[in-house]
């Protein structure tokens, strides 16, 4: 590639890091203000207190949506709309990043792999066997975090509101506040979280299940379940990330084990598979599939892919094929769409 070619894809480069920055901003500045909007419109318009409007806030974000606050007015029901509609445009967005931040990790892993192919196949194995090992203590971290989380919501909330008699919209009307006795057991009592059901609550809302029946009564109790909502449906969906990184994992590592056992006994039908030429030597072109399929980041089904994509290209059958080949075929008009399936 010339040096003009070079500077040209640095800049185009830089420009789409420009933009993706900017992007990131508006989204962010977007999401705020209109946060602090909706905040100081459900204050001025319910009279409500700054927790009750943070608790809804929160149900909004994190999809709890327990339904115990919720707009009667048409235009707050509007505005609620489109905040909910720009929040999953942000909730998208990174989601995006988070994903490709995953695809990085999985592309820097396969390059140490290929980096490593000069040395013993011990060697590649113990990267493997490091990898799950790496994907086994963050599974671990992520499962006493999450189960930190469940507890502190069970232990708090059955001990400062085992019974609450509620306020502001959520009020138990004749409910008597004075003790957990006349709270409980009043001919309208309030709503009561023992232990059992404050677990329940708990797990119902990390997992933002939030059916509504059981949910914060208390000024405190929904300040802190501000804060422990929203860190907790992360710390949940990082929990369940992991499960499911370290069930592919395993299978992966299974797989690969046994491919590298399979090539290792079967090193001749691996070589005859991918000399092409039959001349009992690997070309470089052919050493590097070699190695690919040897180390299991090149799969039969995309080998045979690719040869079906060459025997397409290679039409005299010569066994070789041209830039202007690659061209013309390129710009066949189902090119485009066929491409992503070949």
């Amino acid at each position: 590639m010339s040096s003009a070619g070079s500077a040209s894809d640095e800049e185009a480069q830089e420009l789409d890091e420009q933009r993706a920055d900017w992007t990131r901003r508006i989204l962010v500045v977007a999401f705020v203000a209109s946060t602090l909007a909706l905040i100081f419109y459900h204050l001025q318009t319910t009279k409500a207190g700054l927790s009750s409007a943070l608790y809804l806030i929160t149900q909004i974000v994190t999809t709890i949506g327990y339904g115990d606050i919720a707009p009667t007015r048409r235009l707050h029901r509007a505005l609620i709309a489109l905040y909910v509609l720009l929040a999953l445009v942000v909730l998208a967005y990174f989601l995006n990043n988070f994903v490709k931040m995953l695809t990085d990790r999985e592309e820097e892993f396969m390059m140490q792999v290929i980096e490593q192919a000069g040395h013993s196949d011990i060697v590649h194995e113990q990267l493997r066997d490091d990898r799950l090992w790496g994907k086994n203590t963050q599974f671990c971290k992520s499962t006493v975090l999450f189960l930190s989380y469940i507890a502190f919501g069970t232990i708090f909330y059955s001990t400062y509101e085992g019974c609450s008699c509620g306020y502001g919209s959520t009020i138990v009307e004749g409910c008597d506040p004075t003790s957990y006795e006349t709270c409980s057991q009043g001919k309208n009592p309030g709503q009561i979280k023992d232990v059992v059901s404050a677990f329940y609550f708990s797990v119902i809302t990390l997992t933002t299940v939030g059916f509504g029946d059981l949910t914060p009564m208390t000024v405190v109790g929904r300040y802190i379940g501000i804060f422990w909502m929203l860190t907790g449906v992360v710390i949940t969906a990082n929990w369940v990330g992991q499960l499911t990184t370290l069930f592919l994992e395993r299978n992966d590592h299974a797989e690969k084990k046994k491919l590298l056992q399979k090539v290792q006994t079967l090193v001749d039908e691996v070589f005859a598979k991918l000399d092409y030429d039959n001349d009992d030597a690997l070309t470089r072109a052919e050493h590097h599939l070699y190695m690919l399929q040897k180390y299991g980041l090149l799969s039969n089904a995309t080998l045979a892919s690719l040869d079906g994509h060459f025997d397409k290209l290679d039409e005299k059958k010569s066994g070789q094929v041209t830039l202007e080949q690659i061209r013309v075929f390129e710009t066949q008009p189902t090119y485009a769409l066929g491409a992503m399936y070949i």
